[in-house]
């Protein structure tokens, strides 16, 4: 069944604790998070909107100074 409401946002606040911890066991270690998000935001996508999961993205990127692809 299809969700009406728009798309749900799993946002898991303890992910930048275990990339953290990795970084402590391998601190040269290159850590990529790859997948279909189908997230929207202003600073990569070219229509101009963003939506919360794009917000949520850009935040959790600058938190642990990630760059975000697209």
């Amino acid at each position: 069944m299809k969700d009406v409401a728009g798309p749900q946002v799993h946002y898991r606040p303890d992910l930048s604790r275990t990339l953290e911890h990795i970084l402590s066991l391998y601190p040269f270690a290159e850590i990529s998070i790859l997948g279909d998000f189908n997230i929207h935001h202003l600073l990569w996508l070219s229509p101009p909107f963003t939506d919360h999961p794009g917000d949520l993205a850009l935040s959790f990127a600058r938190a642990t100074g990630a760059t975000p692809y697209s």
